[in-house]
């Protein structure tokens, strides 16, 4: 004899789960079993097996309609979550969940996978092991900008932001004069002119820098100033490397070249990360570094002409 039911929600109300048998044969009465009561077995019925016999539920209540859990299930946190005056099911209905039916139909695709949605911080630098070395000093560029949109947002945790600007400025400005601009000129991609005024606007960048990291207080016009000279520095140096650097570099510079010297690039930025590179004591170092390399010299006589 075949059964066919209605899915039973566990938040029944009080008033009980009634259960008819329907047939051929009439029922010879009506159990009350809502409350967990032991019934006695009821008289042997005989059945026309040849008809399919059906298990009629009284339709319950919406979980959302804030019904009484059943006085037997209070409790039950093995089955039930309480909320106040309602009780849900522990695992609710997929159509409850924001994007129910495609998380069903993955479920059912045994090649599907469903990829948490995560959001990474915006504060993180990145740490590359390997790479064509263009490539990777345009992601810093990217990140670049990333950070500078930021500082400018008086919303977001500038604190924070300055001083990751700071670690990643040093640290790929580090890098770059140390392996990328020698190795570059070696290979005859870029001229002494274009290796030294990468230097040059490096420590113009540091510079600015440090003129924000030395200000106290992140919510003043004086600050707003100073991001906006930093920003100034910063985009100039990022158009005028990916124009005369980094072009000569992808054209000139075998695959194989520029994979190497992005394992050196990546090695002198990773370790200069790890150093906490970009903490103020050492930008102030940095900047009176370049200083004496007279790399500053030259700021106000380029503004001449």
């Amino acid at each position: 004899m075949a059964l066919l039911a209605h899915p039973v929600r566990l938040g029944q109300p009080p008033g009980g789960l009634r259960v008819f048998l329907v047939g051929t044969v009439q029922p010879e009465g009506v159990y009350d079993v809502a409350q967990r009561e032991r019934m006695p077995a009821p008289e042997p019925v005989v059945a026309d097996l040849a008809v399919q016999h059906q298990v009629a539920v009284q339709p319950s209540a919406s979980r959302h309609q804030g019904r009484e859990a059943h006085p037997d299930l209070q409790g039950d946190a093995g089955l039930l979550r309480q909320h106040g005056h309602r009780a849900e099911l522990a695992y609710p209905d997929q159509d409850g969940l924001e994007g129910g039916a495609d998380l069903r139909r993955r479920r059912d695709d045994p090649l599907a996978t469903v990829t948490p949605v995560t959001t990474s911080t915006p504060l993180d630098l990145g740490r590359p092991i390997a790479g064509d070395v263009v490539e990777l000093i345009l992601s810093d560029h990217r990140r670049f900008e990333t950070l500078l949109r930021q500082l400018r947002d008086s919303s977001s945790d500038r604190d924070a932001v300055r001083y990751a600007l700071s670690a990643l400025h040093v640290a790929h400005a580090e890098a770059e004069e140390k392996y990328v601009y020698p190795t570059l000129r070696r290979k005859r991609a870029i001229s002494e002119h274009e290796a030294h005024h990468g230097k040059e606007e490096h420590a113009q960048g540091n510079q600015a820098l440090l003129t924000v990291l030395e200000l106290k207080s992140t919510d003043t016009q004086a600050f707003d100033d100073a991001v906006e000279e930093l920003a100034t520095a910063l985009n100039h140096h990022l158009t005028e490397e990916e124009l005369t650097i980094l072009n000569p570099a992808r054209e000139e510079v075998s695959e194989a070249a520029r994979a190497k010297l992005g394992l050196d690039f990546l090695t002198e930025r990773n370790t200069q990360l790890d150093a906490d590179c970009g903490r103020i004591e050492n930008v102030r170092a940095i900047v009176a570094r370049d200083e004496k390399k007279g790399l500053l010299d030259d700021e106000g006589e380029d503004d001449a002409e």
